[in-house]
């Protein structure tokens, strides 16, 4: 029948039509969760514990009351939609990113909201504000965004990147902080034009110029050559990527 038909395409890794995704603008997937976009609407499944998913709910408890002194951790159950559910509070979006335990979205206008928090609390609740979408603020109007595994960042029209989150590969564009911690966005300096980006796990990268003037430049995380500067040390700041001359 149809779905023995279905399981033996599986099977061949020949791409099977999802119906429920038909419709969909776009579509992100992070380690634990996804979210999809549709008519503006975000809807979001997988794991919640951080509340990435939006809709105010989140957290993690466990099982039974610790061992005293907490010498010992029962196994904990976490919150998490099998099905996909609306994220709460957002206008109309156009730009959807998930990444690591946040969902980072860009509405008409070009707020940035976020969805989620740093690291598992055990906190069970729904309705916690923690757990519905946020402005970031301290940004203006963007029109492009990206996001990585505990970073994002964002551009204007006018070609200014900020980045914002965590730091600790200099990822942001600037050298970490005392304890490489989270941080506020910040512009990241000795980019002009910047036309597009692309934000990995812990490195960052941006187009800049047009024409023969175009450019690539990568920052952070270098420990497999990722930033194509022809080393793998770790970059605070924008480098170029060396591209091979013509011929080679």
């Amino acid at each position: 029948g149809e779905l023995g038909d279905g399981v033996e395409r599986h099977r061949q890794g020949v791409p099977l039509e999802i119906a429920a995704l038909a419709g969909v603008d776009d579509l992100t997937l992070s380690d634990g969760h996804a979210c999809s976009l549709e008519a503006g609407e975000v809807r979001c499944w997988g794991h919640n514990a951080s509340g990435q998913l939006g809709n105010g709910e989140g957290g993690c408890r466990y099982e039974r009351e610790p061992c005293p002194h907490s010498r010992c951790l029962p196994p904990e159950q976490c919150k998490h939609e099998l099905l996909p559910v609306r994220a709460v509070g957002l206008p109309p979006i156009v730009e959807l990113h998930a990444g690591g335990s946040f969902t980072f979205a860009r509405d008409a206008s070009g707020k940035i909201w976020r969805t989620g928090q740093q690291g598992v609390t055990m906190d069970f609740g729904a309705d916690n504000p923690n757990y519905r979408p946020q402005v970031i603020e301290g940004l203006a109007a963007m029109v492009e965004l990206g996001a990585g595994a505990s970073h994002a960042c964002a551009r204007t029209a006018a070609g200014e990147l900020w980045c914002w989150g965590n730091n600790a590969f200099g990822q942001l564009g600037h050298p970490p902080g005392p304890r490489g911690g989270r941080e506020a966005p910040s512009r990241v300096e000795g980019l002009r034009d910047v036309t597009a980006l692309a934000v990995s796990s812990y490195s960052t990268c941006a187009l800049t110029g047009a024409g023969e003037g175009r450019r690539a430049w990568c920052w952070g995380d270098n420990g497999r050559g990722q930033l194509g500067d022809g080393t793998t040390e770790r970059r605070h700041t924008p480098v170029p990527v060396q591209w091979p001359a013509a011929g080679e």
